[in-house]
């Protein structure tokens, strides 16, 4: 199953592509207002194990510049992500080129309800880090 169109706090995002990826089913949505603003869902086919699992990226076009946007998960738990015990979440922001940059996040928003303006400030408040959770 899946919608052509998920209203979120970010805007509206219009079902672009569906691709088969076995065993997942791969959904790109993308922003109407800004088309190269997309959200990767990768959901499994529904008569795998582990039907309830996911993985979702956000892209974000600042610029000249793609950004990955993720919330890595936390190797310590089977499910859910890195939450310091001041209640700071690791944003991670990867670029093409390379370059990652990490931001602290405090809130309980989700990635995809983040706006333009949102990432931003995120991303302006953001310092060069390794890829893997620092």
């Amino acid at each position: 199953m899946s919608f052509d169109v998920l209203i979120l706090n970010s805007g509206e995002w219009l079902l672009a592509e569906q691709l088969p990826a076995e065993p997942w089913h791969v959904l790109i949505y993308r922003d109407r207002r800004q088309r190269q603003n997309e959200l990767h869902l990768w959901l499994p086919r529904e008569n795998e194990r582990r039907s309830g699992e996911y993985a979702f990226k956000r892209y974000w076009l600042e610029g000249d510049t793609r950004w990955c946007i993720e919330i890595p998960p936390d190797p310590d738990r089977l499910r859910g992500f890195y939450v310091a015990a001041s209640g700071v979440v690791r944003v991670r922001f990867t670029a093409l080129d390379g370059l990652v940059l990490w931001a602290d996040y405090r809130g309980s928003q989700r990635l995809a309800d983040f706006t333009d303006y949102e990432l931003q400030r995120l991303r302006l408040g953001a310092r060069a880090g390794p890829y893997s959770r620092i």
